[in-house]
């Protein structure tokens, strides 16, 4: 969802790096909230790092003010709750004369998503109409309203001729876990610009590391799914709302090296949150890892042999409650992660970005983990390792890079150089 109009053309050939209101904020969001949020974006200098849009999800619909209790009037056309968000378009144009774009969200799962499924009518044009008029850069598509499949949306964007970058949230049933599947964006079935690969996101880092497994079909080296215009997207991020700096590290390491989306969330007028976050958010070697494309989007080279059980949560409402034996919930389930990942892309210039992850909650010792430069598509056998979170570089020879000691979810995340 990135939005500068001045970019409207190369808007998707590069992961959306951006801000979006659920995770801070749930539902409970107006327009001063966003307007808030628009200022500290600018202000904190993560607009010049790159994060130009803002994202206004669930709360906003004017749910009981349409048709059968539903946010849609007898013609189609959207209702804002003016109660929260007096002057939308106001809003919009506020932030546009700041650099930063503003996304929508449509065919909600909150607050009035039942009365919007019990609609007899279809509101995909409606709601383009309505995007286009408040002069919207980005749409975010849910599952839980009527307006199925998402090709409603993005044809008429299409017809329209409009520049505005589509999220493809959760266009399937709601017991599917993922929005999209392999064959939803082969080819030209990809009409949108990023897609959902996995369950709802919770501030854990269990959850980070599960939903990171479902881009590995879609980011594969050979014919990649996700691709420039059509991005996997393993959800949004949880950087500063987990439980260590070490674990802000390596989910943005691991989102930034299978070239996904980076849509923060955490509420940007929160000081030391803030605080916390830029060194990492903004760290331009982890950008340059993110935004650089080199015909390969990252992918898993090796798993641990080993693997232990974690209780892992989704969605919001998932977190410090979801442990191994807890009860079985659709926030909460039990499953088995290997111990250790090793992660590779292949940058311009001859150079590979590497990430080891250490999952477990156990010390990682140095030695166990051997990064062979053959695996991960590095063609020189000696050159310097810079590492990402240290900000140090070291030297290799003999084909292989050292890894450091790791403690319990650290990781070692590099760019591998060829010798001068």
């Amino acid at each position: 969802m990135i939005a500068l109009l001045a970019a409207a053309a190369a808007r998707t050939s590069t992961p959306a790096l951006a801000w979006r209101s659920w995770n801070a904020f749930k539902s409970d969001i107006n327009q001063s909230i966003i307007e808030a949020q628009i200022d500290a974006l600018v202000s904190s200098g993560l607009v010049a790092a790159g994060y130009v849009e803002i994202g206004i999800d669930e709360g906003w619909e004017g749910c009981g003010r349409g048709v059968n209790g539903s946010y849609h009037d007898k013609d189609g056309t959207p209702l804002v709750d003016l109660d929260r968000f007096p002057d939308m378009a106001a809003l919009v144009k506020k932030a546009g004369a700041k650099g930063v774009g503003v996304g929508i969200y449509m065919n909600g799962c909150e607050p009035c998503a039942k009365q919007e499924r019990d609609l007899s009518f279809r509101t995909p044009v409606q709601d383009i109409a309505f995007t286009a008029a408040h002069g919207f850069t980005g749409l975010k598509v849910d599952g839980c309203g009527p307006n199925h499949p998402i090709a409603g949306y993005t044809a008429e964007i299409a017809k329209r001729g409009l520049n505005i970058t589509v999220e493809n949230c959760a266009d399937n049933a709601p017991a599917v876990w993922t929005a999209a599947t392999p064959a939803d964006v082969t080819g030209a079935a990809c009409t949108f610009d990023l897609y959902r690969v996995s369950s709802d996101i919770a501030p854990q880092f269990y959850s980070t590391i599960w939903n990171l497994q479902h881009v590995v079909p879609f980011n594969r080296l050979a014919d990649p799914l996700s691709r420039p215009g059509c991005f996997a997207y393993p959800d949004m991020s949880q950087v500063a709302r987990l439980a260590s700096v070490a674990e802000d590290q390596a989910h943005f390491a691991a989102w930034s090296i299978v070239s996904s989306p980076q849509v923060l969330g955490f509420d940007l007028t929160d000081t030391a949150a803030l605080a916390r976050a830029m060194p990492i958010v903004a760290n331009d070697k982890a950008l340059r890892v993110n935004q650089e494309w080199a015909g390969d989007p990252g992918r898993l080279i090796r798993n641990s042999t080993t693997t232990f059980a974690a209780g892992v949560a989704h969605g919001a409402g998932g977190g410090p409650g979801c442990k191994v034996g807890a009860k079985p919930s659709w926030e909460c389930t039990q499953e088995e992660l290997p111990t250790w990942q090793l992660w590779a892309k292949r940058l311009l210039g001859g150079e590979t970005a590497i990430l080891v992850l250490n999952i477990a909650d156990a010390p990682l010792k140095a030695g166990s983990v051997s990064v062979a430069t053959s695996e991960v598509g590095f063609g020189a056998d000696s050159g310097t390792s810079y590492d990402v979170w240290k900000m140090n570089e070291a030297s290799f020879t003999g084909g292989a890079v050292a890894v450091p000691t790791l403690g319990a979810h650290e990781c070692f995340f590099a760019i591998l150089s060829p010798a001068a």
